[in-house]
């Protein structure tokens, strides 16, 4: 993760000359659907999977959020 966080930051900054927090959002997002993919793999019961459901749910909230942050400012 830290090596497509350098590389990331190394393309951002080659093209837009300035620092941007959009490449740490897509490293996060990219990085909490392999977390979800990797827990839903390992469902047992009926409520680890809804609550499984609900944490991606609040991560894409979350995700969103700092979205319309970035776009605000």
């Amino acid at each position: 993760m830290l090596k497509t966080n350098d590389f990331l930051r190394a393309v951002n900054n080659a093209l837009i000359q300035r620092p941007s927090m959009e490449s740490f959002i897509i490293i996060g997002r990219v990085s909490s659907e392999a977390l979800i993919k990797e827990k839903l793999s390992h469902v047992a019961s009926l409520f680890t999977y809804l609550f499984v459901c609900f944490e991606q749910i609040s991560l894409e909230v979350r995700f969103l959020i700092m979205q319309v942050a970035l776009w605000i400012c």
